[in-house]
């Protein structure tokens, strides 16, 4: 029987905080916590998610194959962090400056999908490292303040990130045209600047886990107040036209982003999935 610490982590059978320790019985490795003299058995390692027990990841040499691919897998995630940021930025930064040509909106549409996905990654791969221990610290200490104080700053980092990505153009836009009694209205959102609104909506849900669906009722408010407000800088009549074009713009875009959010967040949970199966492997 062999046996190795791994890493220290909080116990799901006890809840204290331990030494994590793999068991080699019998050809089979199994999950076992140790605090003191105290021991907890876990389970067999195949069905044991090892990425959600481990806090802190200790070095050490690996007296199985399994233990190798456990610690490359982990070494990878960890050092591929940075350069997919960059790699996001760089991509989003592409779709800004070929936006300003027309006949290149296609082109600026793949960029902005190709930065969503590497975002979306690098979440995944962010949630499945051991460290830091507190994840989305920021987002954590402001969300520690109140859930209050969570959806107001959500609130206005919405509603930023879409007029800061209203400048992309795409292929393929959401468009109202509403007749008023004296005017007509009408708007044109690029698919782009929702992608990108909608990747900022998943990425401010994460901290919230299972309660993450809070923040798809701020996503109508956010709308509502930038539509008022251009509303009001463009001193444009608010008569009965108006507020039936604001609900079925309100609706859609909502709609949309939201949609657009969901489909981002089960990318990112399917990609753990896949990851964390790598792992055992």
């Amino acid at each position: 029987m062999s046996s190795k610490v791994i890493g220290r982590g909080l116990c799901p059978k006890c809840g204290g905080e331990g030494s994590i320790v793999l068991k080699e019985i019998s050809g089979k490795i199994y999950v076992y916590f140790k605090h003191g003299q105290k021991w907890c058995y876990v389970g067999p390692l195949s069905e044991v998610n090892l990425s959600s027990l481990i806090l802190t990841l200790e070095n050490y040499h690996s007296f199985t194959t399994k233990f190798k691919d456990i610690k490359k897998v982990f070494g990878e995630l960890h050092m591929s962090k940075a350069l997919m940021f960059v790699l996001g930025i760089s991509l989003i930064l592409s779709a800004y400056s070929l936006s300003t040509n027309v006949n290149l909106s296609g082109l600026a549409l793949a960029l902005t999908v190709l930065s969503v996905l590497t975002f979306s990654t690098l979440i995944a791969f962010y949630e499945l490292s051991p460290l830091p221990r507190i994840k989305y610290s920021y987002l954590a200490l402001i969300l520690s303040k109140g859930l209050y104080y969570y959806l107001i700053f959500t609130f206005a980092f919405v509603a930023i990130t879409f007029i800061a990505s209203l400048p992309l153009t795409s292929p393929y836009s959401i468009v109202v045209n509403v007749q008023g009694n004296v005017l007509s209205y009408s708007m044109s959102i690029s698919l782009s600047t929702l992608l990108l609104t909608s990747m900022v909506v998943a990425f401010l849900q994460r901290p919230l886990r299972n309660k993450g669906y809070i923040i798809y009722f701020i996503i109508p408010l956010s709308f509502v107040f930038l539509m008022l407000l251009g509303a009001i800088v463009a001193q444009d009549t608010l008569d009965i036209g108006y507020l039936r074009f604001l609900a079925l713009s309100t609706m859609f875009l909502s709609a949309i982003t939201i949609a657009l959010a969901f489909a981002i967040s089960t990318f990112i949970n399917v990609l753990k999935s896949i990851l964390v199966g790598e792992a055992r492997l």
